[in-house]
């Protein structure tokens, strides 16, 4: 087991408890609660057969007996000259991603983000595993509903956007009432690069281009979904809230 990636997992999640107001985000302290007895941080190799990350070395990370190890890989850039099949993984890694058949989450550490939004990508990732434990498809390879991962997408979604309005506080709140204002008062709105900006109070600036325009993307879905809850009926918002996420391309973002 290399160190190193023990160290930056330990790295990332400790820039969570400089979040303001993240402890009164209950749901990001139950994941949390939910990692720390399972988590065992693994080093890589690829599967001959599957095709599928495994791990050669495991270091228990607060692994406890009684409880379902949850594999985390954290990918280095470097891994990618491990293998042709390791390469491919690593160019499409682009923050985390979680596989139910390994029940491992891989966590892109060289990714051009702060380690903040590394942090909070790792969170919403552990919501994938929960539900995966909870719905007994850990080990699952059988295709699934593409409706029921939209949905199970929009859950993760609204967490993460529940997660930015409690860390981003009164700030990024304005900033949120604005743009939904801009948005209803001229249909034909067409946001301006940089637009989500406003997510440096919760994530932190970075000051990579392309991040920046991921950022806007985010901050565009979190504005949409925000705005369907608030000015339409539940069962009317929560449809719109699938086609904003479904329309977004998500499920295809790793």
């Amino acid at each position: 087991m290399t160190r190193d990636r023990v160290e930056e997992f330990e790295k990332i999640m400790s820039h969570l408890l400089y979040m303001e107001g993240f402890g009164s985000c209950s749901e990001a302290v139950e994941r949390l609660d939910y990692l720390y007895p399972r988590a065992i941080i693994v080093d890589p190799y690829i599967d001959p057969s599957t095709k599928e990350i495994m791990a050669s070395e495991e270091y228990p990370a607060g692994h406890q007996e009684g409880f379902v190890p949850l594999r985390i890989l954290p990918l280095f850039k470097s891994d990618a000259n491990l293998d042709p099949e390791m390469a491919s993984h690593v160019a499409h890694t682009q923050y985390a991603n979680y596989c139910c058949v390994t029940h491992q989450i891989t966590l892109n550490v060289d990714a051009v983000e702060t380690r903040t939004f590394l942090a909070t990508s790792l969170l919403h990732e552990l919501g994938h595993a929960q539900l995966a434990e909870k719905e007994s498809r850990i080990g699952d390879a059988s295709p699934r509903n593409p409706f029921d991962r939209l949905q199970e997408e929009l859950k993760m979604w609204l967490f993460d956007c529940r997660l930015a309005q409690a860390t981003g506080g009164r700030k990024l709140e304005r900033e949120i009432n604005k743009t939904i204002a801009q948005y209803l008062a001229r249909p034909n709105y067409k946001p301006q690069p940089g637009v989500g900006k406003p997510l440096d109070y919760c994530y932190r600036p970075v000051a990579d281009k392309q991040a920046q325009g991921f950022r806007d993307n985010i901050y565009l879905v979190f504005c949409g979904l925000i705005a369907a809850k608030r000015r339409l009926k539940p069962n009317e918002a929560h449809y719109r809230q699938l086609q904003i996420i479904n329309e977004a391309g998500v499920l295809r973002v790793q």
